[in-house]
C-alpha cells in the first residue's frame, strides 16, 4: 500500500496570485512602489499558501501569504521566516 500524503506535502496546490484576495493585493502593489504588471506563481512546498513572483515596471518582489485563520500553525512559520529574512545582508 502506498503511502498517503496530505496534499500540502510537497505537491499541494498552491494559491495563485488571482485568488489572493484583494485587499493583499493592494498592499503588495503599495509596497512595491509601482503598479504590478505581471505575476508567476510558484508550485511546490509544503504549503497551499500564495508563493508568486510579483512585476513591476522596474522591479520585482518575492511574496508569500497564507490564510491565518484556518493554518494558524503556519502564519507563525511565516512571521519568524519574514523576521529571518529581514536580516540577511540585501544583495544586488
Amino acid at each position: 500500500m502506498a503511502l498517503q500524503l496530505p496534499a500540502t506535502y510537497l505537491r499541494g496546490r498552491r494559491t495563485t496570485w488571482p485568488e489572493a484576495p484583494a485587499e493583499v493585493r493592494d498592499v503588495v502593489g503599495g509596497c512595491l512602489g509601482e503598479p504590478v504588471v505581471g505575476w508567476q506563481d510558484r508550485v511546490g512546498g509544503m504549503s497551499v499558501g500564495l508563493a508568486t513572483v510579483v512585476h513591476g515596471a522596474t522591479r520585482s518582489v518575492f511574496v508569500k501569504g497564507l490564510d491565518g485563520t484556518s493554518n494558524p500553525e503556519g502564519q507563525e512559520i511565516y512571521r519568524r521566516e519574514a523576521a529571518v529574512e529581514a536580516l540577511l545582508p540585501r544583495v544586488s
